[in-house]
This record gives structure tokens, C-alpha cells and sequence, in this order.
């Protein structure tokens, strides 16, 4: 339904349809062959169809809209590199569920200081957030 690079990066993200087992919300990395290697799936969030994913610019903020009426902000959380490990761990939490559609979302857009976001809904409306 929808993908999105993260800034100067060969991650991605899609977005698909979510139920019990997955989020709708997968993380891949392009390979030097391009082929696409599946990475990890987010876990919770949306109860219905992702429609779409957009990172912030400044890489810190993973936005999500969904048929369940509903934004979710993802934030960036770098676990340190332990004995053993080449690089740090990326994981993604959702500290907040922004809710004021009465539709489905179905499209996002953030400003370029990453510090506000704009939401759009089969409602007919737009909502912008201050992050």
C-alpha cells in the first residue's frame, strides 16, 4: 500500500494490511544485488489496514495512518552496541496514538524540521499535529 526510505539510508518500510500476527508494518534492507531482504515487523499498533508510512527528515519519527481511524508516531530507539555486535540495534516504539479522524487515513505528510505533521482522511478532513 505504501513505502518509504528512510533519510539517506537502504532501509524502507511498507506498509500492508495487519492483523493478530503482524502489524502491517514491515522494515527492509536493500541489498547491493537490490534485492530487497526482509529485516523485522513492528509489533502492536494499528488494528486495521496500514495505508500508509512516511519517515520525519530528521529520521527520528516513523509516522503510520490507518482504516482504523487512527495516526501513530513511531519513535527511533538506538539500543548501544554489545560485546560482540558490529552496530547498534534500531528499534521502533509508538508512544503516541493521535486519534480525530472519523475516516480512514490515507495519506500523511511531514514538514521538513520534523516538528509537525499533516494527516488526511476518507472523512474529508485534514488535521495538522505539532509533534
Amino acid at each position: 500500500m505504501s513505502i518509504d526510505f528512510f533519510p539517506n539510508s537502504d532501509l524502507f518500510v511498507t506498509s500492508s494490511l495487519s492483523n493478530e500476527f503482524d502489524s502491517g508494518i514491515r522494515f527492509w534492507k536493500l541489498k547491493a544485488t537490490f534485492e530487497p531482504q526482509h529485516i523485522y515487523d513492528l509489533v502492536g499498533g494499528h488494528s486495521s489496514a496500514v495505508n500508509i508510512v512516511r519517515f520525519a527528515p530528521n529520521g527520528q519519527y516513523l509516522a503510520s495512518g490507518s482504516d482504523d481511524q487512527m495516526v501513530i508516531i513511531w519513535t527511533l530507539k538506538m539500543t548501544p552496541v554489545e560485546f560482540g555486535q558490529r552496530e547498534e540495534t534500531v528499534q521502533w516504539g509508538h508512544p503516541r496514538q493521535l486519534r480525530g479522524h472519523v475516516g480512514d487515513v490515507v495519506d500523511l505528510a511531514w514538514s521538513n524540521n520534523s516538528q509537525n505533521l499533516v494527516s488526511c482522511s476518507l472523512d474529508g478532513t485534514s488535521i495538522i499535529w505539532s509533534i
